[in-house]
């Protein structure tokens, strides 16, 4: 699965790398940390994506992400 080889640490760091083409994250995104609703600074940069889906335009909005902390 392509999902399991990006964390929440890869992700931030695209993020703030400046990339043209990034991902954003809004109010409206659900997030998910071990099948919990959370809030994306309570998941662990060692956290991995298990589930994320994206918004079909062009916004590049994430609609939601599930992460599962590592043990």
């Amino acid at each position: 699965m392509l999902a399991r080889q990006f964390s929440a640490d890869s992700l931030a760091k695209s993020a703030a790398s400046g990339q043209k083409d990034e991902f954003h994250v809004n109010e409206e995104t659900e997030i998910r940390l071990d099948n919990r609703l959370s809030s994306y600074a309570n998941v662990p940069n060692d956290a991995v994506i298990t589930f994320l889906e994206v918004s079909s335009d062009k916004s590049k909005t994430i609609l939601r992400i599930h992460f599962r902390s590592r043990k």
